[in-house]
């Protein structure tokens, strides 16, 4: 394989697990209150507060002022993938009733999918500057590598035909490269 798409993978490989270690660390080192809150604007304050304490950790920052509105509505976006539309009202039945971990799990929630944004993200950045430095050539040559090396891991109707799909859609097969590698991973423990 070429150096620079040897590099590219070994820097997104890492990314997932170092953003998942920061946003475990920013989870763990929350002074989480009570797991039922009874009051909205407590609610409110608290989940934005988290939200602002795991982002800092997740950037390496060293922390910012609180945006109630602005931070509670970002949380609110990411927990919509959990728990619906009405992300706030939902999450806000289970904090006020406990239900099911109460806060404890909406946070929990809330730190995931922070992690898998962020590293999205970066994830996202590296594979486009990537893209934009090789020329249609060089691409064509790793994507071919790429299927020698690992084309075995990938679904069948991916690698027929000269594994068209994968060379068409190379981008995108980068972009999940590093999530196929863990959830490998994941199959050997």
């Amino acid at each position: 394989m070429s150096i620079a798409l040897t590099k590219l993978l070994g820097k997104m490989d890492a990314i997932i697990d170092g953003v998942s270690s920061r946003a475990d660390h920013g989870f763990n080192t929350f002074p989480f209150g009570a797991s039922m809150i009874t009051d909205w604007n407590t609610y409110v304050a608290e989940l934005a507060r988290f939200f602002c304490h795991v982002e800092c950790a997740i950037l390496d920052s060293g922390g910012r002022e609180v945006n109630l509105k602005f931070d509670f509505w970002r949380c609110c976006k990411l927990l919509q993938k959990d728990f619906g539309r009405n992300s706030d009202k939902a999450v806000f039945e289970l904090v006020r009733t406990g239900y099911e971990g109460g806060m404890l799990k909406v946070l929990k929630s809330a730190a995931r999918r922070m992690a898998e944004d962020y590293a999205d993200k970066q994830i996202l950045v590296l594979v486009s500057l990537y893209w934009e430095r090789r020329s249609p050539n060089e691409l064509f040559s790793d994507a071919t590598e790429y299927i020698k090396q690992y084309g075995a891991l990938l679904p069948e109707e991916f690698t027929e035909g000269a594994a068209a799909r994968i060379r068409t859609n190379f981008f995108e097969v980068l972009k999940q490269h590093p999530h196929l590698m863990q959830r490998m991973r994941q199959i050997g423990r």
